[in-house]
């Protein structure tokens, strides 16, 4: 387009405010994650991982890694 020469009407508006977006996901993570959830996944991950984070000020902190790993 040569400059000075526009089309008729406006631009819209490139803002889309996230409220308006509407977010379906991908079907097989909702199935997943159902899954995982029916199954107590992530009671069993935060058990079994209990033993690398200690507890302080009522937060779990990963605990710093002294093997050189």
């Amino acid at each position: 387009m040569a400059m000075g020469r526009r089309r008729k009407g406006r631009q819209r508006e490139l803002f889309v405010a996230a409220s308006e977006v509407r977010a379906l996901g991908n079907p097989f993570y909702r199935a997943l994650n159902r899954l995982l959830d029916d199954h107590g996944f992530d009671e069993f991950a935060e058990e079994a991982c209990r033993e690398f984070y200690a507890e302080k000020r009522g937060r779990a902190f990963r605990r710093a890694c002294t093997s050189g790993c």
